[in-house]
């Protein structure tokens, strides 16, 4: 009996052995592959950073000098521009395996199930549950669109580009012995001057404004309003427009979206990272350029985990004599993350950084149990569910 007790005891003592499981990080020193070993990773987060820039291209009516003189319209630009803005941000989360938080888990036998994510970042122990990380995979093209040409403008005048010119001379005839001076008049045609062209598109756009005046007050020439007057009146509008940037120019706004990706490192506290330099004429530019202006990403660690870090730091010895480590998960931290241009912050967002917080590890003897079942945040590495059911 007392065999039979003991050879109980041995087995038991030698099935605890098997079922404990050693895990040891990739980047260890003293690691070596053995037999059934299985990799794993805890997730790392990625920022991602849509900036939309907006550039708008002034060209300067060819009547602009004669604004004043005809429309009374003062302070008119005169010169071509370009200039360029932030019109909107956006920041997204993803998610990829972290290479600094890779791990070998050794067991004697593979008596348990993982179930991973398709990046290969740990979702479950002890059953099988595959799961999508928030991984950003699509095609994304950063191409600027630039408007390189000029506007030509094509209404100067609603009249002929010509006008008669009469050249009066005189011819001397003699008639019943007296000498009389005959006026001769020659007609020619010359272009007109470019004033006049900018007089005639003056009076031209004081005429459309009578016209619409006529029919918003009713003068029509009906008893009943024509059935299609609201459309008349948008389209006079849109002529009138088109006539008075003859005298103040035209604008042209071109929209670009630009994308840029940020992983912060584990021991970052505070953070200012130059994205790109923001220039009137090219939009964005690379930041080796020194065309335009600085606009900076800024990282604040909110250090939500630094009171954990120190708890565990203090069990330096206990984690010494400890020889065995089970898996490791994460207590993620969370930063303020925002974009800054010329001192204004342009946007701004707190978030979930998995690698500023803190990562720690279960007891080795936890896994002795065989109906321990384990669920992870995919996107975190922390812990949601432990349980043995």
């Amino acid at each position: 009996m007392k065999k039979l007790i003991l050879t109980a005891a041995l087995l038991s003592v030698i099935y605890s052995f098997q079922a404990q499981i050693n895990v040891v990080p990739v980047s260890s020193e003293e690691l070596q592959i053995k037999k059934n070993t299985i990799l794993y990773s805890l997730p790392k987060a990625v920022i991602n950073i849509n900036v939309c820039v907006e550039t708008e291209y002034f060209f300067a009516g060819p009547f602009h000098k004669y604004a004043d003189k005809y429309l009374t319209i003062k302070n008119v630009k005169t010169e071509n521009s370009v200039t360029s803005e932030i019109s909107g941000i956006k920041f997204s989360v993803s998610s990829e395996p972290d290479a600094n938080s890779t791990y070998m888990i050794f067991n004697k036998d593979n008596n348990f199930n993982i179930g991973y994510c398709r990046n290969g970042v740990i979702k479950s122990f002890g059953f099988s549950e595959s799961s999508d990380c928030s991984v950003i995979d699509n095609l994304i093209l950063n191409i600027p669109q630039y408007h390189e040409n000029g506007i030509v403008f094509t209404d100067l005048s609603v009249k002929r580009n010509f006008t008669n010119i009469t050249d009066t001379t005189y011819k001397v005839v003699q008639i019943d012995s007296v000498f009389q001076k005959i006026p001769i008049y020659n007609k020619s045609i010359t272009s007109k001057e470019f004033e006049q062209k900018a007089e005639e598109a003056a009076n031209f756009i004081i005429k459309i404004r009578k016209n619409k005046f006529k029919l918003i007050t009713g003068q029509f020439e009906t008893e009943k309003p024509p059935k299609d007057l609201k459309y008349m009146v948008e389209e006079l509008d849109k002529l009138e427009q088109e006539y008075m940037s003859l005298f103040t120019g035209k604008t042209i706004k071109v929209k670009n979206e630009f994308n840029f990706s940020y992983s912060p490192y584990d021991s970052l506290k505070t953070e200012k990272i130059l994205l790109f330099n923001l220039s009137d004429e090219l939009g964005i530019t690379g930041a080796e350029s020194s065309d335009g202006e600085p606009v900076y990403l800024g990282i604040t660690n909110h250090g939500v985990t630094s009171e954990t870090n120190s708890f565990y730091n203090r069990q330096t010895e206990l984690k010494e004599k400890e020889k065995k480590t089970g898996l490791y998960y994460r207590i993620p931290g969370y930063a303020t993350v925002s974009v800054s241009f010329e001192g204004i912050v342009y946007a701004e967002q707190n978030m979930q950084i998995p690698q500023l917080g803190y990562t720690n590890y279960l007891p080795s003897k936890m896994f002795k149990n065989k109906k321990l079942k384990i669920l992870f945040d995919e996107n975190s590495g922390f812990i949601k569910t432990i349980s043995n059911e």
